[in-house]
């Protein structure tokens, strides 16, 4: 006598998130298990997805799909497969996120000494490369050129910015099926409105109709100065976010303000440093204090003895720590402490390694 067996419905197979352009087709596919008849209902942000238009939904054996012609914005979302049976009830959900593609980078003017961030949207399987070009010359990583990729996001930051930096930048991205690129302008503002701004304001005070010669004598070449010097402002904060162990996440925030601007980010109130794989960084403190001094540097706790990665220096008051070649086990919270016969004093920066 054999004995019937029931089960629940049970997700095998669960659809994946995913990022892509407008225009291109999405699909995203289950494969579920359980005594039948199962009832499949797909459901965007808890709203079922009616069949039809620009959405295809269909069934093979025990493999569910759901695909979408062509991409527009609006389609943005989290997508459910619900499977429900007399048994029970399963579900599994996928974020699928659209974005429009740029034709070319924003252009960016920018002042002499400060620094451009320049920011290209890539879609597309991995793993994929990403390369940077500066009027058709590829651009290495270093202090000044500092190149990242990370959700979707190309992003090149060029520091202390000199007038040759003005010109056209290229981003390719690269994969196994093919490359594609955008590109844009860089102009680099030299120092002489700064100039005539300074020269304005000291012979201001000797009457309106020198200030008006002034004007008169230089409108030609320039145009008139602007005052409005705006501190910085944050125009956008980061959201709250709950994440997986392992997993990556990212915060972008929004500023607004008068350039240069220096940014610094802080994790519990300690100094954050980003790194990357490969890169070199010297971390610098200053220590005052009775004879004799004792300076410790602890990551994570651990006591850090120069060596070839790391290097300890202490030298009229100033205490320097350089990591060299850094790695993903180099992250961590990373602490200097001096001591002496009244006592002892510590600061601290968190620094994150990442690819």
């Amino acid at each position: 006598m054999c004995a019937l067996v029931f089960s629940p419905p049970l997700f095998v197979t669960k659809p994946e998130s995913m990022t892509l352009f407008v225009g291109k087709p999405a699909r995203l596919q289950c494969v579920v298990t359980g005594s039948p008849p199962l009832h499949i209902v797909w459901q965007k942000d808890n709203l079922d997805i009616p069949v039809g238009g620009n959405v295809n939904i269909s069934v093979d054996r025990n493999v569910h799909i759901l695909e979408i012609r062509s991409l527009q914005l609006s389609d943005k979302g989290l997508y459910s497969c619900k499977a429900t049976n007399r048994f029970g009830t399963d579900l599994c959900s996928a974020e699928l996120q659209v974005i429009d593609k740029p034709k070319k980078l924003k252009p960016v003017d920018s002042i002499k000494g400060s620094f451009a961030h320049l920011e290209c949207l890539v879609s597309g399987s991995l793993p994929m490369s990403v390369i940077w070009f500066k009027d058709d010359k590829e651009i290495s990583v270093s202090d000044k050129f500092q190149c990242t990729f990370y959700e979707n996001a190309a992003c090149l930051e060029i520091n202390r910015l000199d007038s040759s930096d003005s010109g056209s930048y290229t981003c390719m991205a690269t994969n196994q099926a093919g490359s594609d690129q955008c590109s844009g302008p860089l102009i680099v503002k030299g120092w002489l409105y700064c100039f005539f701004l300074s020269f304005f304001l000291i012979f201001m005070t000797n009457g309106r109709m020198f200030e008006s010669k002034v004007t008169s004598a230089f409108s030609h070449l320039f145009p008139p100065p602007q005052f409005n010097l705006e501190p910085p402002t944050i125009t956008e904060k980061p959201p709250s976010k709950d994440v997986l162990p392992g997993s990556r996440v990212q915060f972008k925030v929004l500023v607004s303000g008068t350039p240069p601007l220096t940014m610094k980010w802080y994790k519990d109130n300690k100094d954050l440093s980003l790194m990357k794989p490969g890169q070199s960084k010297k971390f610098e403190c200053q220590v005052t204090g009775t004879p004799v001094i004792t300076v410790s540097w602890y990551r994570d706790g651990s006591e850090i003895i120069s060596s070839g990665k790391y290097h300890i220096s202490f030298d009229n008051s100033l205490v320097t720590l350089e990591i060299t070649g850094a790695s993903v086990d180099d992250s961590g919270l990373y602490v200097c402490e001096a001591r002496n016969e009244a006592g002892s004093d510590s600061c601290s920066v968190e620094v994150c390694v990442k690819g």
